[in-house]
């Protein structure tokens, strides 16, 4: 069974330093995506419990951190995920982001039926959070 991905992208009027170190403090991702996961623990460094607004928990953790790319996992029991922010200069004091949100493993085979609404719904979402990342850098 394939995985599903999803990837949205916007530029920040900020430097890529200044955008890999919010990126990287996993914590303050609910600054940004608190529209679709609430209910934050901090329960150790590089991880985070959540609740999903379309219900149930995840776990997600902090794999790795380089300047060009911010990767996270997560899981609710029956599925895997993985989040890949992707950062690349744009010019002076800008940076491209692009959000991965890849599906690794679903719950059942029935789930992938509902693939183009489970699309749909994570590019929604993930455009907003980044519109929100995108206002919060630049305020």
């Amino acid at each position: 069974m394939s995985h599903l991905t999803v990837a949205v992208s916007t530029t920040i009027d900020r430097p890529r330093d200044e955008v890999h170190a919010l990126i990287d403090d996993l914590p303050a991702h609910e600054r940004w995506t608190d529209h679709m996961l609430t209910d934050w623990e901090h329960p150790e460094p590089g991880v985070v419990r959540v609740k999903l607004k379309g219900g149930g928990r995840s776990e997600i953790r902090a794999i790795s951190s380089t300047p060009d790319e911010v990767v996270e996992e997560g899981t609710d029991g029956k599925r895997r995920t993985r989040g890949t922010y992707r950062l690349a200069p744009a010019g002076p004091d800008r940076t491209d982001v692009t959000f991965v949100s890849e599906i690794l493993e679903r719950g059942s085979r029935a789930e992938a039926l509902a693939d183009p609404l489970v699309k749909a719904v994570l590019r929604r979402g993930n455009a907003k959070a980044l519109a929100r990342l995108k206002a919060i850098m630049e305020d």
